[in-house]
């Protein structure tokens, strides 16, 4: 019996799903080479390519010129497991298959399109998130320190330590997210509209501008509360997200994403 036992326990646990890894800003940060396919476009853009996805001062965005000059920077959000910019009558996803590699689609109202697969390089999955979070400390204004980073070198040694501690001093900074979007939010009600603003992002019903704006607008309270300097703003910011909560949950329950 306890032979058994012990088979079912080993059978269980490796059958049980490995945790997904926690994808962060770094993981999408940096310059992706390769070749894009454009399709019904009276000026297709290049071939061969090099876009850039930065994060600067808390705000992720992509750099599209070397893809076509009449292209934006475009803000991105993201959405599910994919980043997301929309401006007039352009969007863009970005989808990331494997580590250091990102599916592009570019989509314009006209009929324009391009798809591809680009590659960013790698110096293994650490030292790629030091790198990462290297080019996000060089572009954020927040910091009065100097760099941790400010030379990489060839020798990347050490880079899971410094890669988090790097993370870390970005995050405490403002200029990248915590990887728990509910740390430090202060009050229930905006907890609450915290958490309303994730089912907004997954709601495919809902076009992408529309949910860009329902985060930023949600993002907007709720860092309101975060930062409320006495128990009197800190209340009326619980009232603001409240209110915030219930128009967003109704728009929710009108696209059936409840």
């Amino acid at each position: 019996m306890r032979r058994f036992a012990l088979v079912l326990f080993a059978s269980t646990a490796l059958a049980a799903p490995a945790p997904k890894p926690r994808v962060t800003w770094a993981d999408w940060v940096g310059e992706y080479t390769g070749t894009l396919a454009w399709t019904s476009c009276t000026a297709a853009g290049a071939t061969k390519t090099t876009i850039a996805i930065d994060a600067i001062d808390g705000a992720l965005s992509v750099e599209l010129a070397r893809a076509a000059d009449w292209l934006p920077r475009l803000s991105l959000v993201e959405e599910d497991a994919t980043l997301a910019g929309v401006q007039a009558d352009l969007k863009v996803v970005l989808a990331r298959p494997k580590a250091n590699a990102i599916d592009v689609a570019i989509d314009l109202e006209s009929g324009c399109r391009a798809r591809g697969r680009l590659v960013r390089a790698g110096n293994g999955a650490a030292c790629d998130r030091l790198v990462a979070w290297a080019r996000v400390e060089a572009r954020c204004t927040k910091l009065h320190g100097p760099p941790l980073e400010p030379k990489l070198g060839n020798k990347l040694e050490r880079c899971e330590a410094r890669a988090t501690a790097l993370e870390t001093e970005l995050v405490d900074a403002g200029c990248a997210p915590d990887p728990d979007p509910l740390i430090g939010v202060r009050g229930m009600a905006c907890v609450s509209l915290a958490t309303t603003a994730d089912r907004v992002m997954q709601c495919a019903a809902i076009s992408a501008d529309m949910r860009a704006r329902f985060a930023s607008f949600a993002r907007g309270h709720v860092t309101g509360a975060q930062h409320a300097p006495d128990a009197a703003s800190l209340a009326e910011a619980e009232r603001h997200c409240a209110s915030a909560n219930q128009v967003i949950r109704r728009i929710l329950a009108e696209h059936r994403c409840l």
